[in-house]
């Protein structure tokens, strides 16, 4: 890895551009890297310490591709590397009694210490709960309960997730499931988004913009907006080029024919979807900034061809509150 001669790379799905490192040569461990910082602090404490081993789609986020093929390529160079790392620790008798549990979202795990209960007011049977991810606190949100039910997330990237009654996996199309309760949300993420949109336009044209879309006359223009190479879902391709041209001189038009390529984007996730195992779509809600464009909803209505539904609450907090409440799709 070069960290000397950083490259600018686009990160957490087009969110945010950085310099980072660069993979310039094979990944391969060739000896102890934080046996001895890990030795050292377990003798001169019988407390817990804490070791951070970063996973492979960590290494993938936060570094520049130069050797490798593919990310995949180098994803699993590095999780052979760090597996040896991981021995090599677990040879010291790390007490795996101080790894967290891993329970299932929902589940009671503690009562609230009676000082923070004072501090806030709350009940004396008051409990701490089991968490989950925000995108699926989002979804619970939403009131989506039945199979085929689907929630789109329209933030700086493009996340679909679907209600299914069975996982779905397929890592070579970036599909991936989570259990929720008896059941699945299976999904994935584009990197297409609003990201790319607030790249183009300020926040004051956006605004301005929005109001004069023309969901009934489409540009005919074939987009698939990017911030720079690479796609993880529906086409897994690090490769995969923007295509933003031609750019007509309209402001008006170049930014509706980004949304309608964000459009046909979510359509073909959620045929692929459909198409590897999971329930075709009966209806979407949508999440996120952009879920308040209504003309947006209508250009995605048309590609998507599925009743849009209004979500029953829009924050991922009510999602948690549901879930510490037992309140799971039955």
């Amino acid at each position: 890895f070069d960290y000397e001669n950083q490259a600018q790379k686009s990160i957490r799905g087009g969110g945010s551009t950085f310099m980072v490192g660069r993979c310039v040569a094979p990944i391969r461990h060739t000896g102890p890297i934080t046996v001895d910082d890990l030795a050292f602090a377990l003798a001169e404490t019988d407390r817990p310490v804490k070791l951070t081993l970063p996973g492979p789609m960590t290494i993938i986020d936060s570094t520049h591709n130069e050797f490798y093929e593919t990310e995949k390529e180098m994803a699993f160079a590095w999780a052979d590397a760090i597996n040896k790392e991981a021995r090599l620790l677990d040879a010291l008798g790390v007490n795996r009694a101080w790894l967290p549990e891993v329970v299932t979202p929902g589940t009671p795990l503690s009562d609230v210490a009676p000082s923070i209960r004072e501090q806030f007011g709350l009940a004396a049977d008051c409990r701490v709960m089991a968490g989950t991810t925000d995108s699926i606190a989002a979804f619970l949100a939403t009131g989506a309960t039945q199979a085929g039910e689907a929630v789109t997330s329209l933030g700086s990237s493009l996340v679909l997730k679907i209600l299914s009654r069975q996982p779905l996996f397929a890592p070579q199309y970036g599909i991936y499931s989570h259990r929720l309760g008896a059941w699945w949300l299976a999904g994935g993420a584009s990197n297409s988004g609003g990201a790319v949109l607030r790249h183009y336009f300020t926040q004051s044209e956006l605004d301005t913009l929005t109001p004069q879309l023309d969901p009934d006359r489409p540009t005919g223009l074939d987009y698939y907006p990017l911030l720079a190479p690479g796609e993880r879902f529906p086409s897994c391709d690090p490769q995969l080029p923007p295509r933003l041209s031609p750019r007509p001189p309209e402001a008006l038009r170049f930014f509706q024919g980004m949304l309608e390529g964000m459009a046909r984007i979510e359509a073909e996730g959620y045929r692929l979807l459909a198409e590897l195992g999971a329930p075709s779509p009966v209806s979407v809600r949508s999440v996120g900034g952009g879920a308040g464009n209504a003309a947006w909803t209508r250009i995605r209505a048309r590609a998507l061809q599925v009743p849009m539904l209004e979500p029953r609450h829009g924050e991922a907090a009510y999602g948690a509150a549901l879930l510490a409440a037992g309140r799971l799709p039955s």
